[in-house]
């Protein structure tokens, strides 16, 4: 009884929000209806869906959210089809522009511990204009969504033979998600920073650890054997979670810039900001990182220095550190002349110039150690 009131309560809901006025004007773009399907996460901690209109990666009351539509003219089987399908996990939304990003909100008190549980994933908008396209939300669709591999790579993963092994992979791989969330947040970085941080690190070690080809065969190799499903899983949750050392040098890579103010000897005001870039090149239990970290000093706005420092790492040591510090010129006009680049450590000198005619750079010259090494120019 408790179930069919719940959906009485939403197509009362949905009824007086269709009801309204609202006139349409020709040159509107077309209003599409879209569906959006959740994988792998369980529907009750699904606590909004919508359509992130201004980028900032909050669901906001302005902005589209997901709902059931009910027309004119719909049977008693045209709603209940409708309410069916979102009881399965699909979610209806509407909108005039598809490309817009999706952002699933959810909220798991048992397992994350900051934000009352709540934590969102954000998603690429749909592809196409056309009407009724359907998009996964799932962890591996928004791993897809951010480039750490391709839908058809993981078409293996996403269809096991058994049921309840695909079960098991899903519900695992959101107890990593999940416990990454509270190991990052732990280091001090915003819920957006750590999610983001969160998906490469767990796509990185996903694919390291076979999710394109050998995952898949081991655990359809295991068959209806589910010690051997939650062995092997185990294998890949402990492979994906990240270690509370890893989470302090993931907060320096993956932290949003900021700029700050630092006063100079002649009274000046420099505006610092830094901008820090992370690779991986870990393969097997083999762990190799690189970090590299730029520096810009500016006065008014313009670069005037620029510090660009290189740490190596391999296995959790430092193999090697390397910084290049260069200095930006201006001509009275304002207008970039020269770069002057040392490096730390060493007697090397290069040295890049640049000329105008009529305001416009026509050509540059790169010399390393007074040595032309390149040039260009507008012919």
């Amino acid at each position: 009884m408790k179930r069919f009131k719940w959906l009485l309560t939403i197509i009362s809901i949905f009824t007086i929000v269709n009801c309204g006025g609202g006139g349409s004007s020709k040159e509107a773009k077309e209003l599409l209806q879209k569906i959006l399907q959740v994988v792998g996460i369980p529907y009750d901690i699904v606590v909004n869906i919508c359509q992130d209109d201004n980028k900032n990666g909050i669901c906001e009351n302005i902005e589209l959210q997901t709902k059931v539509t009910l027309r004119k003219g719909d049977t008693f089987n045209d709603i209940w089809e409708k309410i069916t399908l979102t009881e399965d996990g699909k979610y209806f939304l509407e909108t005039r522009d598809p490309t817009k990003p999706i952002l699933l909100e959810l909220q798991d008190t048992n397992r994350v511990t900051y934000d009352d549980g709540k934590f969102t994933i954000p998603f690429n908008g749909f592809k196409t204009y056309e009407q009724n396209e359907t998009k996964e939300l799932s962890i591996l669709a928004v791993m897809v969504d951010k480039g750490y591999f391709l839908d058809s790579e993981i078409e293996a993963v996403r269809n096991l033979n058994n049921t309840q092994t695909q079960d098991k992979f899903y519900a695992k791989l959101l107890y990593a998600l999940e416990t990454n969330i509270n190991t990052l947040r732990a280091t001090g970085m915003t819920s957006q920073d750590a999610m983001l941080a969160n998906l490469q690190e767990m796509g990185t070690e996903l694919i390291a650890n076979g999710v394109k080809n050998t995952l898949p065969q081991d655990l359809n190799n295991c068959g209806a054997n589910m010690t051997c499903v939650d062995n092997r899983l185990e294998t890949m949750y402990d492979r994906v979670t990240i270690s509370e050392e890893k989470a302090s040098s993931i907060k320096e890579t993956h932290t949003t810039p900021i700029a700050t103010e630092m006063p100079t000897s002649n009274g000046k005001k420099l505006l610092v900001s830094k901008e820090i870039k992370y690779e991986d090149n870990s393969y097997g239990d083999i762990k190799s990182d690189t970090t590299t970290t730029t520096t810009y000093e500016y006065e008014g706005n313009r670069v005037i220095k620029t510090r660009i420092l290189t740490v190596s790492t391999y296995n959790g040591r430092e193999t090697s550190r390397d910084e290049e510090i260069c200095s930006s010129s201006y001509d009275s006009k304002g207008r970039y002349i020269e770069d002057i680049c040392n490096e730390t450590g060493t007697t090397s000198t290069s040295r890049t110039t640049f000329t105008y005619r009529d305001n416009k750079m026509v050509s540059s010259s790169s010399y390393e150690d007074g040595r032309l090494e390149d040039k260009w120019e507008v012919i």
